[in-house]
């Protein structure tokens, strides 16, 4: 039996409490009531993301370390050293690098998400616990691989003799609304998924050409000025031109940061109320 509510003791007369489920909550007491009493079932929901993903794997955890030194070697030659593309005064590996960290998370977090309210119809069926627990898991854990890539990222920014500029301790802060971005799209994803299976191919398909689209192997300055503020509807562009700007400094824009806070925070609300209304019901059916 499932159920979309909370549970809830009431008294009655002379006898035993009786366990009442209320269904459709408000968000708000989803919020308060059930995140904060099932939070030990999201730890165990993250890390058995984190262990299974490369448990048969042959080498492990390496391809933590592997894929994106790899695509940092591939672009630097393709771009970098054929295609001539200026990163200014920072060194073009250090610089894809830079711009592949936040790319390559919010990459992996949706491939995870999108995928974890179908994968686990029966765990929901059998057992209660707050279903935005799911892609929110995989959100998580996906930060797992970007702390381990950023780990390889410091050697790098010392192998170039790379020094962090002041503005680094902004960094914890763009790195938060990377994260309200990827919980925001994997909530709705994940919610979609249930109805249209569609989602499965069209995602992947998206994610290939979204890379060059994004300012990643590229500076959003080489975008010819009248067309430079489209870019910026791509709320990556805001946050990989902040990750940038934290690191190796430059001027950090106070208009370009409360963009990406409005959008990100904005797509983590519409996320969050979309999977409330829509991924919490529709597994019931499906």
């Amino acid at each position: 039996m499932t159920h979309n509510g909370a549970f809830k003791k009431v008294k009655s007369g002379n006898f035993e409490d009786i366990l009442v489920i209320e269904r459709g909550i408000p968000w708000q007491r989803l919020l308060r009531d059930e995140v904060l009493h099932y939070r030990e079932v999201l730890y165990f929901l993250t890390w058995s993301h984190i262990k299974a993903r490369y448990k048969q794997t042959a080498i492990g955890i390496a391809w933590v370390i592997l894929k994106p030194v790899a695509a940092m070697a591939i672009f630097s030659f393709l771009f970098g050293r054929l295609a001539k593309i200026s990163s200014g005064n920072i060194p073009y590996p250090v610089f894809v690098y830079a711009g592949l960290l936040p790319w390559l998370c919010f990459a992996h977090s949706v491939q995870l998400s999108m995928n974890s309210v179908t994968k686990n119809a029966d765990l929901i069926k059998r057992v209660y616990f707050p279903r935005m627990f799911l892609p929110v898991s995989a959100t998580i854990s996906a930060f797992a691989d970007f702390f381990v890539s950023f780990f390889i990222f410091a050697i790098l920014m010392a192998y170039y003799g790379q020094v962090p500029s002041y503005n680094v301790f902004f960094f914890p802060y763009f790195v938060l609304l990377l994260f309200l971005f990827n919980a925001g799209i994997g909530m709705t994803l994940s919610a979609i998924n249930v109805m249209y299976r569609d989602v499965e191919l069209i995602v992947p398909f998206f994610l290939q050409i979204g890379i060059f689209v994004t300012p990643v192997i590229y500076p959003v300055s080489i975008i010819p000025r009248e067309w430079g503020w489209v870019i910026y509807f791509n709320p990556l562009t805001g946050l990989i031109e902040g990750f940038r700007a934290t690191l190796f400094g430059g001027h950090l824009s106070a208009q370009g940061v409360l963009v990406s806070t409005l959008l990100c925070f904005g797509i983590f609300t519409a996320g969050l109320l979309f999977f409330i209304k829509t991924g919490e019901n529709s597994i019931d059916v499906h």
